[in-house]
């Protein structure tokens, strides 16, 4: 949130229009630039620093976790992901359940979250296609606007090869919701 803070401070010194800011984020990024759109305001998670709050325009999810909980005992790489998420979040949901539940853009979509849209493989080996199933019920069930688009037989970080099929895909599917929600 404080670099969403500094951009809309800074708009018209790098010709940003405020109005059109759009967040992404990748595989665990993916998480932060969601909480960043879903809870703007929220005291319940401030931002690290003293910055207004700024309104995103629109989110793009690659591949990112929304529930921690669930990817903690549902991961296809289990293993890999509770460590993880052990190091990050201090422990596990049983031990912090009141952190994973703050720290899960799923706890805090609902109708007045920015459209998002999801692109995750259907063969992505640590973020199971569940947890962008479950984003969708909750947006789309609060009246919000979450577009999911799955790729078939595609794994966790197809994106690293540019030109890769996947890849392609998804570059069309993320301008076509931008030019539809994000202002382009």
């Amino acid at each position: 949130m404080c670099a969403l803070g500094w951009l809309a401070a800074n708009a018209a010194r790098y010709q940003v229009d405020p109005a059109r800011i759009s967040i992404t984020g990748y595989s665990a990024g993916g998480n932060p630039a969601m909480l960043a759109a879903y809870s703007m305001g929220d005291p319940l998670l401030p931002p690290s620093c003293d910055v207004p709050a700024v309104p995103v325009k629109s989110a793009v999810n690659f591949y990112g976790p929304a529930d921690l909980d669930l990817l903690h005992r549902s991961s296809g790489s289990r293993a890999y992901v509770q460590d993880a998420l052990g190091r990050c979040i201090g422990g596990s949901p049983e031990r912090h359940p009141e952190l994973y539940r703050a720290l899960s853009p799923l706890t805090h979509a609902g109708a007045n979250v920015p459209p998002t849209l999801t692109v995750l493989g259907t063969s992505d080996r640590i973020v199971p296609v569940e947890q962008a199933e479950a984003l969708q019920r909750a947006i789309d069930g609060a009246g919000g606007i979450h577009e999911l688009y799955l790729l078939p037989a595609t794994d966790h970080g197809f994106d690293v090869n540019w030109g890769g099929f996947g890849t392609q895909i998804a570059r069309a599917k993320v301008e076509q919701f931008l030019r539809k929600h994000g202002g382009l």
